[in-house]
């Protein structure tokens, strides 16, 4: 039995998801970085963490959310403390158990971060897209988490329901699923 052009679709599909995903985030940590001096996964925990309850996250709880390893988020909140954006607080019951905290200084660069990634995701993102057509991407890339068992309400749209506790959203960015 020959392929057909059809059952090569959903390989392409991935293929320009991956392309689009890739475009998109280059462009996205080249302006933050140029503007803000924020990479796009720094802006991601500030934005997690600041929407968090108290501000703060188990530093496993947080590489969770943002789909890295342990490690990875280790080296990410190593360099945001570094330039006092985050705190890394012990918990006082468990002494095992280490939380990533958003300081003020980290709220501000949130704060000035926040419209530089709102205006590249216009440019590199939604100026190319109907409000239709982004209902229609995202409920299809809902189906496919949720049909691998990955949709997590926390991990995938958590960040821009309320933000920080009935305030105002406080963030846009890539990880919305």
């Amino acid at each position: 039995m020959s392929e057909t052009a059809t059952d090569r679709e959903p390989f392409r599909a991935w293929m320009n998801l991956l392309q689009a995903q890739a475009v998109v985030s280059e462009a996205l940590e080249a302006r933050l970085q140029a503007e803000v001096d924020l990479s796009l996964a720094e802006h991601e925990a500030l934005a997690r963490l600041s929407g968090a309850e108290e501000g703060r996250f188990k530093m496993a709880e947080l590489a969770s959310l943002m789909l890295v390893s342990k490690s990875g988020v280790t080296r990410l909140i190593d360099r945001l403390q570094e330039r006092h954006l985050v705190d890394r607080v012990t918990c006082p019951t468990d002494r095992r158990v280490t939380y990533a905290e958003i300081t003020a200084d980290g709220r501000r660069a949130l704060d000035q971060a926040n419209p530089v990634l709102e205006a590249g995701l216009a440019y590199s993102f939604g100026r190319h897209l109907g409000s239709g057509d982004v209902r229609t991407l995202r409920r299809s890339l809902r189906r496919v988490l949720e049909g691998n068992g990955k949709w997590e309400e926390e991990r995938c749209s958590g960040l821009f329901r309320d933000g920080p506790r009935g305030a105002e959203p406080t963030a846009s960015g890539p990880s919305a699923g």
